[in-house]
């Protein structure tokens, strides 16, 4: 099984930052990867338990396409979705945890679990990944940082 952690610590709403994180066109704003909703859950939303997601990940010259299922949904704390298809991967798993640390900052831990369908290309595919994510959580970092600014003092 190959493993990955990436964690920011981000001044923002916990309300916006779920939104960032959960709704595929938000995420489309910070995620180097597109989504796009294929199937909503129960009640209409791509951010709920059932729901069913595209994802288009640029990797070098190709573009791969997964196929991602929400599987555990604790609003603004915890979301869970795996890989349905695609990607040469399988028993992916990503795990986005929000931890409030007070003064208004929170701590986004995003775990991501799999196995590559060729041994061997699990280390390579982490390699390839991470700088991806970090440079994600990096464009995330600056639209929290712009929400904050934006935010009304309370």
């Amino acid at each position: 099984m190959t493993r990955l952690t990436v964690k920011r610590t981000l001044h923002a709403e916990r309300a916006v930052l779920w939104r960032l994180l959960t709704v595929p066109e938000e995420m489309n704003r910070w995620s180097e990867a597109s989504v796009t909703g294929v199937e909503p859950g129960v009640n209409g939303s791509y951010a709920e338990v059932g729901a069913r997601r595209r994802v288009h990940v640029p990797l070098l010259a190709w573009r791969i396409r997964l196929e991602e299922e929400i599987v555990e949904v604790v609003p603004e704390e915890r979301f869970v979705y795996r890989v349905r298809s695609g990607g040469a991967i399988r028993d992916h798993r990503g795990v986005q945890t929000l931890e409030a640390l007070g003064a208004g900052l929170l701590e986004l831990r995003w775990d991501v679990s799999f196995r590559a369908v060729l041994p061997g290309l699990g280390l390579g595919m982490r390699l390839l990944l991470r700088p991806r994510l970090e440079r994600s959580l990096d464009a995330l970092e600056g639209l929290a940082r712009l929400s904050a600014r934006s935010q009304p003092p309370g």
